[in-house]
């Protein structure tokens, strides 16, 4: 994700430091996440899509345009959703997880 979120910067003219700003986050943690040295929390990407003028579906994209969810950022979101969501939306996500799974070895399995 911090690769993406880099070429987009770039795309839109910006520095770090103007980037950070406009999504409220400071110059050093940006760096940070664009040397994917840590992961950005749901707000902070949206923060950030909303200073790039982009969707946050557009920040989980890879420079070839196809989708590039790395497992670090997964897990990540994921945690913080868990932690956020209550125990209605964790049960919520639970089934869902195990639907996803269900889909991907049923089409696995061919």
């Amino acid at each position: 994700m911090g690769k993406r979120i880099r070429e987009l910067r770039i795309s839109a003219q910006f520095t770090q430091a103007q980037l950070a700003e406009r999504a409220g986050i400071s110059n050093e943690f940006l760096s940070k996440i664009e040397c994917g040295r840590t992961a950005p929390s749901v707000v902070t990407i949206q923060r950030m899509a909303e200073a790039l003028g982009v969707s946050v579906d557009e920040l989980f994209r890879d420079v070839q345009g196809t989708d590039a969810v790395d497992s670090a950022s997964a897990r990540y979101v994921l945690a913080e959703f868990l932690q956020e969501a209550g125990p209605e939306g964790r049960e919520l996500l639970m089934r869902l997880a195990q639907l996803v799974r269900r889909l991907v070895d049923a089409k696995r399995s061919g």
